[in-house]
Order: structure tokens, then C-alpha cells, then sequence
């Protein structure tokens, strides 16, 4: 027989195991999986206004080699926690592998969302400080952005314009 208490534990630490695995262990925000369904659903759906942005920091290669990789784990924390500051309020947040993050906002005003993406951007666009080498780094990200249905009539084109134009965007240096 089991009690309330047990059941209510067994319910908690379910829960927990959930959580844990649509979350990413190293900056808290959505992983891959959570990703991966969301974007599973969103193919099943007729979409309404929908912003896809993706944001890929400049320097985490050089600070990996330079510093190592819990240097560079720091500075992937920091900008998953910019973001979290920055964004939370205005859609998800996922981490999809290395110093890559996409946030998806059903949101029709693109000023809007572009004046968001430039917060971040000059909120990330500073010196941060590295603990783990004990240094000051002056980091920088690029970001892409795609509209649905403006600049593309299915999810998969809006994905690929915004990749595209963050690629762009780290090729031109910005």
C-alpha cells in the first residue's frame, strides 16, 4: 500500500525527469528535443505570424582552443542567460547544440521582434567575464530572422532564410 506521501513524491520526481528532459543541463533553456517536437507540431499546423530567429555566438571556437572548453561552457551559460533576460517574455528559447540558439515567436510585428533581437545583441556585444580563466573576452553573436507568411510560405523555408541570413550576417562580420 502506498501512501499520499509516496504517490505525491513518485508524481514529483516524475515531473522532475520531464523537465529535465526538455531542458538543456548547461544554460537551462529548451534542448534539441524540445526543439525537434515543436517544430514536429508546427509542420502539423496551419501557422499563423510566426518569427524564427536563430542566434550563433562569434568567438566560442577561439575560446575553446584558447581557453578550453569549460571557458567556452561558461560563455555558452552567459549567452543562454542574456537571452533568458532578454526574450523570455516573448517566446521559447532552445538551445540546439554548441553556441547555437533559436527562439520561435508567434508575434505579427516584426519591428517588434527585430527592436528585441538588437537588445540582445548589444546586450551580448560586451566584455564578459570568463571565471574559469580569469580574463575579460569581448564576444559578439549574429542573429537571423525570418517571418512567416512574409518572407516565406512554409516552415521549412522560414528556417533556411534565417540560417541563411545568420550566416550572412557572421560572413560580413556583424
Amino acid at each position: 500500500i502506498h501512501t499520499i506521501e509516496e504517490i505525491g513524491e513518485q508524481k514529483e520526481k516524475e515531473a522532475m525527469l520531464e523537465r529535465m528532459s526538455y531542458r538543456d543541463a548547461l544554460t537551462g533553456c529548451l534542448n534539441r528535443m524540445a526543439y525537434n517536437e515543436k517544430i514536429d507540431c508546427l509542420m502539423t499546423k496551419q501557422l499563423n505570424d510566426l518569427v524564427y530567429m536563430t542566434f550563433d555566438l562569434n568567438c566560442l571556437k577561439v575560446i575553446n582552443d584558447r581557453f578550453g572548453h569549460d571557458a567556452g561552457d561558461e560563455l555558452i551559460i552567459g549567452a543562454g542567460n542574456c537571452l533568458l533576460d532578454c526574450l523570455r517574455a516573448h517566446g521559447k528559447i532552445y538551445r540546439n547544440g554548441g553556441d547555437e540558439f533559436i527562439i520561435i515567436v508567434p508575434d505579427k510585428n516584426i519591428v517588434n521582434i527585430k527592436n528585441i533581437a538588437n537588445r540582445y545583441i548589444e546586450a551580448i556585444n560586451q566584455d564578459m567575464w570568463i571565471e574559469e580563466v580569469n580574463i575579460h573576452y569581448n564576444i559578439s553573436a549574429c542573429v537571423g530572422i525570418s517571418h512567416y507568411p512574409d518572407q516565406a510560405l512554409d516552415l521549412d523555408t522560414v528556417i533556411n532564410n534565417a540560417d541563411t541570413a545568420m550566416y550572412e550576417g557572421k560572413k560580413l562580420g556583424k
